[in-house]
């Protein structure tokens, strides 16, 4: 039997391991598309190009680390929820953080 808890294991922690690099590439994908649009410039991708300063580097570099840890966090903690049967949002055993009122 511990065999099999051990497969489920490294199944739910390998799931968790390509969702995260999934949601992690789509993140970065949406950074550039919304940096483009939002700039009217390309993403500064060459570090040595002196045609990119220092601030705008600086600025996608922050925009799109924060955007890509964020998704890995929100995958993590769905496929966690799954995994365990629980909601992400849930304060509780109620399910929404409210007591009912006894019937």
């Amino acid at each position: 039997m511990q065999v099999a808890g051990r497969r489920t294991g490294l199944f739910s922690q390998a799931l968790v391991v390509v969702g995260s690099l999934a949601a992690a590439g789509i993140a970065l994908k949406l950074v550039n598309v919304v940096w483009v649009a939002a700039t009217g410039r390309p993403v500064p991708d060459d570090p040595s190009d002196p045609a990119i300063s220092t601030g705008e580097a600086v600025a996608f570099a922050a925009t799109s680390a924060a955007m890509v840890g964020a998704a890995k966090l929100l995958v993590t903690r769905g496929l966690s929820a799954l995994r365990s049967g629980t909601s992400s949002g849930s304060d509780g055993p109620s399910g929404g953080g409210v007591d009912e009122a006894p019937a």
